[in-house]
């Protein structure tokens, strides 16, 4: 069963927007027009209107947004203009445009990008992401998700990164990976934490909610979903609240339950009505109907099957029009079945047909290559970057090993000539006659000695030097072939032929990195016997 499309939109941050919106708000904000002065705060007010009326009225965000790259426009300021093609993307958005909404998404990147507004253009990407999320583009959402997560993480924006890992944990709860779920839903918790961000917890709430209801802990999950409730109740969440009430209802639905299914579920669609949004409409109307069809069996009542039908034609109808395929093909499917039940068998077979298209779209094999492949990449550049720091770290401390002996070379020279001088001035004292002979004889042994002290520091730094190359390279290098073709293994289907050549590729890998290693110790070997050479003498 589905759950309400947990999915956040990350403002642009041109204009720091508080969650309270409203008719009140906007009112306000008109009201300060003719205090400004055609200059870029009254472009910032624009921006403001613009992005308050997303939530209100759209089309009246559009007017606002116009305004605003308008003036930007005569003003030449570059930062208003990606704000208001922000905007334009945000309403668009908001009226299920999709497609001109990313149109506008891409305009305004392309203006961060050369403006080097990292945390702007994160929160682009992310809004991209979103859009491609919605239309269950998942490869692209994923993509998207990846670059704006790498963005967050490179200028520390620890909250944008915390609801983009919880976007990722959603797509792939879709994709009905509970074990990646869990992964980035616990790394969005973590991140929530260090931040104090009741909100974001309160999603995770609901996120843990969800997980547990996948798993047939009904109990657990209605308790997580009544926090999250209770929390954005608090705060007047009210998407987050139809989201809370649209799962409370599929755990009753899970559970059998079924009247306060649909008690809940009705709550949600309400709240998703008075707010416009017509993905979460569809969402929670595919719920109903899911609910009424369980109880039409249940019963067997023609009014049950009649309200069955109504809700999932509305949410197949809506969810194609926002272009949300994947709950489109439950819904669909759920459709086929109420028509069954019904006696009419000939629309069945026509969303049979309806729900085979949808599904070559959404799950084709390619989409998942793709999706396995960006969660791949993601993989190996996080271990790259581990592996750059542990050879930094090596390069330190080679850098420290040489200052430590060259040091010690210096206080051995040091006592050496100090001794030097001593002897020669001792023997100058006892007898003028010898001390030419004697301190020539001397000096020459004492710099034989120097030297080939010398000379065993330089061997054993020119040891030192090769090793820490060996650690830095040749194993490196191997190391990450190793990594890279264990990637590719199909352990989906061992029986694969290309797994072979993956395994004779790790396997020659594998005897080059035991040369190296050998290599390695036979140096170990030669710098002890250097060492135990020094001590003898």
């Amino acid at each position: 069963m589905r759950r309400a499309l947990l999915l956040w939109l990350l403002c642009t941050p041109v204009i720091a927007v508080a969650q309270k919106q409203g008719r009140l708000l906007a009112d306000s904000l008109l009201n300060e027009i003719s205090a400004h002065n055609r200059d870029t705060s009254l472009v910032k007010l624009y921006d403001l209107l613009s992005y308050t009326y997303a939530n209100i009225n759209p089309d009246s965000g559009i007017l606002f947004a116009g305004q605003a790259l308008s003036l930007a426009n005569e003003l030449n300021w570059d930062r208003g203009k990606a704000a208001a093609y922000a905007d334009m993307a945000i309403n668009h958005n908001a009226r299920s445009d999709r497609n001109t909404a990313l149109e506008y998404y891409v305009k305004a990147l392309d203006i961060y990008r050369r403006l080097g507004a990292k945390t702007s253009e994160a929160a682009v990407l992310s809004n991209i992401a979103l859009v491609h999320h919605k239309q269950s583009n998942y490869a692209l959402a994923l993509d998207y998700y990846m670059r704006a997560l790498a963005v967050m993480e490179e200028t520390g924006n620890k909250r944008g990164a915390a609801i983009t890992l919880e976007n990722i944990g959603t797509l792939y709860k879709e994709q009905g990976d509970f074990d990646r779920t869990v992964k980035y839903y616990e790394k969005a918790t973590v991140l929530n934490r260090e931040l104090n961000d009741a909100a974001g917890l309160a999603r995770n709430l609901g996120n843990m909610g969800i997980i547990y209801d996948a798993r047939g802990k009904y109990a657990q999950a209605l308790e997580y979903h009544l926090s999250a409730y209770e929390a954005n109740k608090l705060t007047g969440n009210k998407y987050g609240m139809q989201i809370n009430l649209a799962n409370l209802g599929l755990v009753y639905l899970h559970m059998g339950k079924l009247q306060l299914a649909v008690e809940k579920q009705q709550q949600a669609l309400r709240i998703c009505e008075e707010m416009g949004d017509k993905t979460s409409i569809a969402i929670n109307s595919g719920n109903l109907g899911e609910t009424y069809y369980a109880l039409a069996q249940k019963t067997g009542s023609a009014i049950h099957k009649r309200q069955a039908i109504e809700h999932l034609d509305r949410a197949v109808s809506l969810c194609m029009e926002t272009k949300a395929l994947a709950p489109a093909a439950e819904f669909v499917a759920f459709l086929a079945d109420a028509y069954a039940l019904s006696g009419d068998y000939r629309q069945a077979h026509q969303y049979q047909k309806m729900l085979t298209d949808i599904k070559d779209t959404v799950y084709s094999v390619q989409s998942k290559l793709e999706i396995a492949n960006l969660e791949n990449q993601r993989e190996v550049a996080l271990k790259e970057k581990d592996l750059q720091l542990k050879d930094k770290q090596i390069e330190m401390a080679n850098l420290e090993i040489t200052k430590r002996k060259a040091r010690q070379g210096l206080y051995i020279v040091s006592i050496v000539l100090l001794a030097i001088i001593l002897i020669v001035a001792f023997k100058g004292i006892v007898s003028y006659r010898k001390s030419n002979k004697q301190l020539t004889d001397e000096k020459k042994l004492h710099l034989e000695t120097i030297l080939n002290q010398n000379m065993k520091i330089k061997a054993r730094n020119a040891i030192l030097e090769e090793m820490a190359h060996k650690h830095s390279h040749d194993i490196r290098g191997h190391v990450a072939t190793i990594l890279g073709l264990s990637q590719m293994f199909n352990k989906q289907d061992y029986t694969d032929e290309h797994n072979k050549v993956i395994i004779d590729g790790i396997s020659v890998t594998a005897d080059n990195l035991d040369e190296v290693i050998k290599q390695i110790v036979r140096k170990e070997n030669e710098l002890t016997r250097l060492s135990k050479e020094k001590k003898d003498k």
